[in-house]
């Protein structure tokens, strides 16, 4: 079973993302002998994100600049409680500095993605449980017939 999840963001001005997901809600992580030099543990729940310097960035994964077509990119999403929450945490990381990007609503499910300063692509989402609960486990309306 998953307990938590751990994302590696490199970023290109350390304090500046600091203060980008401070202002998002996110809880800076105490000083740890496990969080290397150059590096800073967010915390939201069950969810870590370290943002490390380029430099530290480089260490385990090679010379290669992060956003790179030699460097792997994602999309990090988090979960959150209330389609209303979907839009203040998306509007907060937009105050905080990010550009917006895609809006998705089907009733059932709302998202809206950012991409943070440093350029991370984010994608905020609530999904009403209520069908899985109600029995219909398995299936995903939103999902094509394969």
């Amino acid at each position: 079973m998953i307990t938590a999840d751990y994302v590696a963001l490199p970023v290109a001005d350390l304090d500046r993302a600091r203060r980008f997901y401070a202002r998002l809600g996110w809880e800076l992580g105490p000083p740890s002998r496990n969080v290397p030099a150059g590096a800073t543990m967010l915390v939201r729940g069950a969810a870590h994100v370290m943002v490390l310097s380029e430099d530290r960035h480089r260490h385990p994964v090679g010379p290669e600049s992060p956003g790179t077509a030699a460097d792997s990119s994602v999309v990090t999403a988090i979960d959150v409680e209330s389609p209303a929450e979907v839009d203040a945490v998306v509007e907060r990381a937009v105050r905080a500095g990010a550009t917006e990007g895609e809006i998705m609503d089907y009733g059932f499910l709302r998202s809206r993605g950012f991409q943070a300063p440093d350029g991370h692509h984010w994608e905020v989402l609530w999904v009403d449980q209520a069908p899985a609960r109600a029995g219909g486990a398995g299936e995903q309306p939103w999902r094509r017939p394969s």
